[in-house]
């Protein structure tokens, strides 16, 4: 979304016209733009995609969920109002539910009833891939556009199940997975004090044990 443009310089307006052109991004402008940076007219009209046109600021949120559901794009969890005597007001994410980062990494986490973490035992459907969950606290997985597994990571995990990963433990454990430039597996054990288990040896026997933080004195 463009902001209140009125006063920017043209070679924003080509910027969005190039990005418009590629057809993956969904393009909203709240403002007119009749000026550029110099004082000088400037026609936004002619400079900017056809599909950019100006919004309503009361109106554009509307606009830009409804476009989002349209495109079957799956809401992340609401935030709370949150506000305290000495901190500005902000956003608080509820203790469970999942979020998306830009990187289309999606992440689970569940903490209603402990704060060390409540079971997840659930699937998502990403770009039309299941991926399954029995971990505790939080958990989360990246996917390769075909739907292989690039990064995975979970508290507490006894079960994981992807297109091309199936992670079954005998003991819960604090992990992390990740493939390197190369599609190499490599991995970190947080607070496992025996052997490695077998089923992630058979994954990659390139593992990094690291200890559970010391926790902090009252």
């Amino acid at each position: 979304m463009i902001y209140q443009p009125q006063g920017e310089r043209p070679a924003v307006a080509e910027f969005l016209a190039k990005a418009a052109a590629t057809g993956r991004t969904a393009w909203f402008r709240v403002g007119e733009w009749t000026l550029d940076f110099d004082g000088r007219p400037f026609d936004a009209a002619a400079a900017l995609p056809p599909g950019l046109k100006p919004v309503a600021a009361a109106d554009v949120v509307r606009q830009v969920i409804a476009h989002l559901q349209a495109a079957g794009i799956e809401p992340q969890t609401p935030c709370t109002p949150h506000g305290g005597a000495v901190f500005p007001a902000s956003m608080m994410p509820k203790p469970a539910g999942q979020c998306r980062l830009l990187d289309g990494t999606r992440i689970l986490a569940s903490g209603e009833k402990e704060v060390t973490g409540d079971p997840i035992q659930q699937t998502l459907t990403i770009r039309g891939h299941p991926v399954t969950f029995d971990a505790v606290g939080v958990a989360a997985v990246r996917l390769y556009p075909a739907g292989r597994v690039e990064a995975m990571a979970a508290g507490g995990l006894r079960r994981f199940q992807a297109a091309d990963l199936n992670i079954e433990l005998p003991q819960p454990a604090d992990l992390a997975l990740w493939r390197d430039a190369v599609g190499q597996w490599h991995g970190v054990l947080q607070g496992w004090t025996g052997p490695v288990p077998a089923a992630l040896i058979a994954i990659t026997s390139d593992w990094l044990r690291v200890a559970v933080p010391v926790p902090l004195a009252n």
